[in-house]
């Protein structure tokens, strides 16, 4: 065969997280109550009690969608069998099932994402606490394929792990086969979960992207939390020799950088979470994550909504530093890369450096951030500005008799 007629594989779309991050917090990257896709399925090793317990409810879910109308199971098998082998080569290092066992676990699998996302894309985030404890307001039976509140903060988890990923493609398949179309709505039902776990942040991007450029749902929670100054990064030569290595933020505070929050102060507007900006010495970045630390302690909050693991809050300051040190556990950063903040980091390392900027900050911190010694400060060179001047004053009388004055007429 002509070697240019020779199909190269396709890269993978589902990956395994790196044996050096399982060691660090193998918690992190696993799910506990759900699992989606081959890797942790309930004949793994790894799969949980509760995991199991799931898999085997999975096939009534996909009898009750059957009974609510469209195709009949067969048809949704066929279209399962017709997509397998490209199902399987989305999955990083290939997959250890039999071709029958796979297709079996994508259409159960597949099945139960497209009943989660109509749950959670459809669900009204301003409904009454009340109305969500324990059902959605339909039979019995519909309930029984529905989440309950108590689990929904384990869902959420579950959802967002990279490993525990069937490809987008293939639920959107099935979506369009129960609702025939071709199931391109299932992106803006998936936009909308992800607003819900990520509790409303905003988002960069107005719409979701089309369902057949989505891979899987972490590849639209990325999508979703895209920064908006992703493409304003340094151009070679304004950045030549230099890179964005990041300081604490107490050795900026000491240089004069100032915190601010990034859109308006009066809660009126909102910024994409991970946009950051620097300019005149004011580093600023998203406000409205203290605003979602503080719903915990609102009464009228809905039950359901303080389950999501964003929206429960951290606590004191020293529970805040120590989640955000553990983020950088066993990563790997490298700062001279082109990354989307390199432009701040090349900029607040300017800044950071710069004498002038640093003695001034040195000066309002130590000197006048104490209102009695800047006032103190304050008549002392008012003080030492009038004896200026009186010297200054006295010099000019001085000169001014010992010039000569010519008498008129000689």
């Amino acid at each position: 065969m002509c070697a240019s007629r020779v199909r190269s594989p396709r890269a993978p779309e589902i990956y395994r997280v790196p044996e050096v991050l399982l060691a660090a917090d193998k918690g992190a990257y696993q799910p506990r109550f759900l699992s989606l896709g081959p890797y942790h399925h309930g004949g793994t090793a790894t799969a949980t009690e509760e995991m199991r317990r799931n898999d085997g409810e999975k096939p009534g879910n996909l009898a009750y969608a059957v009974q609510g109308g469209g195709p009949p199971v067969v048809e949704y098998m066929k279209a399962i069998a017709s997509v397998q082998a490209d199902a399987r080569s989305r999955y990083e290092g290939g997959v250890d099932m039999e071709w029958d066992a796979f297709c079996r676990m994508l259409l159960l699998d597949a099945f139960q994402l497209v009943t989660l996302l109509e749950y959670l894309g459809f669900h009204d985030d301003d409904h009454p606490s009340g109305a969500a404890e324990t059902e959605t307001g339909g039979s019995p039976e519909q309930e029984d394929c529905t989440p309950r509140t108590s689990v929904l903060s384990s869902i959420g988890h579950d959802l967002m792990m990279l490993e525990n990923q069937i490809p987008f493609f293939v639920a959107q398949k099935m979506y369009g086969l129960r609702h025939g179309d071709d199931g391109s709505g299932i992106a803006e039902l998936a936009w909308r979960t992800i607003r819900r776990i990520m509790c409303d942040v905003p988002s960069a991007a107005a719409n979701p992207p089309p369902a057949e450029k989505c891979q899987h749902l972490v590849h639209l929670c990325h999508a979703y939390l895209k920064p908006s100054n992703l493409g304003c990064s340094c151009s070679r030569g304004a950045c030549a020799g230099e890179h964005g290595r990041f300081r604490r933020a107490t050795e900026y505070h000491e240089a004069g950088v100032r915190f601010r929050q990034l859109c308006s102060e009066d809660g009126g507007e909102q910024c994409p979470l991970l946009d950051v900006a620097f300019s005149n010495g004011a580093l600023r970045a998203d406000g409205a994550a203290q605003d979602r630390r503080d719903d915990q302690l609102c009464p009228p909050c809905w039950a359901a909504r303080r389950t999501w693991p964003c929206c429960r809050g951290v606590g004191d300051d020293a529970e805040v530093c120590a989640l955000f040190r553990g983020l950088a556990q066993g990563l790997v950063f490298d700062p001279s890369g082109d990354h989307y903040l390199r432009t701040v980091g090349v900029k607040l390392q300017a800044y950071n450096r710069s004498r002038v900027n640093r003695w001034g900050a040195w000066v309002i911190q130590h000197r006048l951030g104490n209102p009695w010694l800047a006032a103190a400060w304050v008549f002392g060179a008012m003080a030492v500005l009038g004896t200026i001047l009186q010297t200054v004053v006295a010099l000019l009388q001085y000169l001014d008799s010992q010039t000569p004055t010519r008498t008129v007429g000689t």
